[in-house]
């Protein structure tokens, strides 16, 4: 759990220069926020049909990814954590499955309910 607060605290420095929108957002637009910013950072992210998932289809840092999965993803998660905690949304990020196919790459993150 303390590297997960770490991490957190990472991402939560990588997007302190971000811009998000202040007013309420609904679930559509919370992901369109989160894939927004997943596509500048250059994940190639898709919302999933479901919305409750997102596709990453390339990892900028896949390489050393590999290497150290654990911290790389776990920044990473951290990172899409404090934006949607930063926004005023029902969505919550539960969870980045990486690297669910190597040809073509694909990571998943998981979206649920905001408790």
């Amino acid at each position: 759990i303390q590297q997960d607060v770490q991490f957190a605290a990472v991402g939560s420095a990588v997007l302190s220069n971000v811009t998000l929108p202040r007013e309420r957002l609904s679930r559509d637009d919370t992901l369109g926020v989160a894939v927004k910013l997943l596509g500048r950072l250059g994940f190639d992210p898709e919302a999933a049909p479901d919305a409750d998932r997102i596709l990453l289809h390339h990892c900028p840092f896949e390489e050393v990814a590999r290497e150290s999965r654990s911290v790389v993803c776990g920044i990473h998660l951290g990172m899409l954590k404090a934006t949607v905690e930063r926004l005023d949304s029902p969505l919550d990020v539960v969870g980045l499955e990486p690297f669910v196919t190597d040809q073509p790459t694909l990571c998943i993150v998981h979206l649920g309910a905001r408790e």
